[in-house]
This record gives structure tokens, C-alpha cells and sequence, in this order.
């Protein structure tokens, strides 16, 4: 991981890396749907509003993932973006987020990228703990956190501790 600019995670199916300029058709994709959106409780985005968007994350691209950071969510097979999965820790407490693009759900493609962060964070990042913001949270994503171990821990938080996950592996 000590080139920023190469840095991924892979899955079977997925890449987990940086936006770059070229992402812009998937990011528009998935930020101009409105079932995707309504989860994040803002309007669909323009196409203007899409591309300044893509050019900042494209620029965050020079950040360390040990902050909390938008990447990119590509198909291993083309390498075109479906989704977004944000992750990082601030204060050795993990942040983690996931969008993907209607037309690809009920694919596997959130539990993938979901379990592979939660993965990357506990054993290469070492961080004690992950919270999930459960305000508006879609249905089929809250099962994923659920069957990863997180748990409610308040009206509209989700957290999963280390050593819970550690037990999990174990069990597993």
C-alpha cells in the first residue's frame, strides 16, 4: 500500500480502489438514481453535479485509506464503477458506508465489497471498532450488517467490535 495513487482491495467479482476522472458514466449511474438516492435522503444528482463531484473524489484519490475515503466500486471482469463503498478510521473507530447502482442489486456485489472492508479494517488497519449510521438505511444493506455481526446499538447506529468479528472468524 505504499503507492496511494495503485492502492485496491479485490474480491472475486469486485475492485476496491480509488475514483479516477474516467469513473464519471458509473458514478452519474448511480448518483442520478433515485432509488439509490432516496436511501441517502438528497435528490438525484445532475450530470453537472455528477462530473465536479467525480473530479473531487478523483482528487482524494492522493489520500491515504487510513482516513475515511470514497472509493470506487469496479467490476474485476471491465473495471466499470456500480457502486461506492466509503471506509476508514478516525480515532481507532472505523466509518462504513455503501452505495451501489439499483440495476446491480441483489447481486452479492454490497455483501462482497461490505465484507472485504470490514475485513481490511480489522486486520490490516487494526481498529477496535466499526459504526454504520442506520438513519435511512436500505433493507437488503441492513442485512448485510446483520449477518456481518453488527449490531443496533441505538436508534440509528450499527457497530461491530473487533473482538466480535475475531469470534466470528473463529466460529466460521
Amino acid at each position: 500500500m505504499n503507492d496511494v495513487n495503485s492502492w485496491s482491495l479485490t474480491t472475486n467479482r469486485l475492485i476496491l480502489r480509488h475514483f479516477e476522472e474516467k469513473d464519471w458514466p458509473g458514478f452519474h449511474g448511480y448518483w442520478s438514481d433515485v432509488h439509490v438516492m432516496r436511501y441517502l435522503n438528497i435528490p438525484p444528482k445532475s450530470a453537472e453535479q455528477t462530473r465536479a463531484n467525480i473530479r473531487w473524489l478523483a482528487n482524494r484519490s492522493k489520500v491515504a485509506v487510513t482516513e475515511v475515503t470514497p472509493l470506487a466500486i469496479a467490476l474485476r471482469e471491465n473495471n466499470s464503477v456500480i457502486g461506492s463503498i466509503t471506509f476508514g478510521a478516525n480515532a481507532n473507530i472505523g466509518a462504513l458506508s455503501c452505495k451501489i447502482a439499483s440495476k446491480y442489486w441483489r447481486n452479492g456485489y454490497a455483501w462482497e465489497a461490505t465484507e472485504r472492508a470490514v475485513t481490511y479494517m480489522f486486520e490490516d488497519m487494526k481498529i477496535d471498532r466499526i459504526e454504520v449510521d442506520g438513519g435511512r438505511i436500505h433493507p437488503g444493506w441492513s442485512r448485510i450488517l446483520n449477518k456481518l455481526g453488527f449490531q443496533l446499538s441505538g436508534p440509528e447506529l450499527y457497530q461491530l467490535w473487533r473482538k466480535q468479528w475475531i469470534e466470528r472468524d473463529v466460529k466460521n
